[in-house]
């Protein structure tokens, strides 16, 4: 696949970003009742709307490109990544990369306590820092809201939120959490989620 890459700018603008989607044919793609676009898109509003930073509502746009666990369609190989990283930046690209590796949504929360997200086929081991690991919880609640699900995630998301205060999450995601489970959706458990809330 040829994308315009040669005069990129350092940050693509949200025009620029849509239009790749466009170029990869996501508007031509179904997903959950629409088209993958409009879902790829509503994950990076959400994003921009939490203020999260730049690289994750990226990251958050582009987020299955690769495929994933639960979504096998891909868009891009392996073998774009580079290509992927000149368009979206190094650090959306990897967010990227390991949210489609990675055996989501469990992965990441249990990422927080290894430092480690493992590729769920080949069982490559990656570092994964609490700031990987916040960007990555952050495109996956995006992610499962944008479609309407994902309840046993965000109960499992809040007891660690509860858990840790420090987890450098956005102010908006931490928002939807308190409402969330204001309106007893899910648990302000205290203490450290056991391992069948990984799972």
């Amino acid at each position: 696949m040829t994308l315009p890459v040669a005069n990129m700018p350092e940050r693509p603008s949200l025009q620029m970003l849509q239009e790749y989607l466009s170029l990869l044919r996501a508007d031509q793609v179904p997903h959950s009742g629409r088209t993958l676009k409009d879902h790829l898109e509503g994950t990076g509003r959400i994003l921009r709307e939490w203020g999260c930073d730049e690289a994750v509502c990226i990251a958050g746009m582009f987020h299955s490109i690769y495929g994933t666990n639960v979504f096998g369609f891909k868009r891009l190989g392996w073998s774009d990544r580079p290509l992927v990283g000149r368009m979206l930046g190094e650090r959306a690209e990897h967010l990227v990369y390991l949210f489609c590796v990675s055996d989501r949504p469990g992965a990441f929360l249990e990422a927080l306590g290894t430092g480690i997200i493992r590729h769920r086929t080949s069982g490559e081991s990656f570092s994964a820092g609490v700031d990987v690991c916040a960007a990555l919880l952050e495109i996956e609640s995006a992610n499962l809201i944008e479609q309407g699900c994902g309840e046993q995630f965000l109960k499992r998301l809040s007891a660690w939120v509860s858990a840790y205060p420090d987890l450098p999450l956005s102010v908006g995601l931490r928002s939807f959490l308190a409402g969330h489970a204001a309106a007893g959706k899910a648990p302000a458990a205290p203490g450290r989620p056991t391992a069948e809330e990984l799972h």
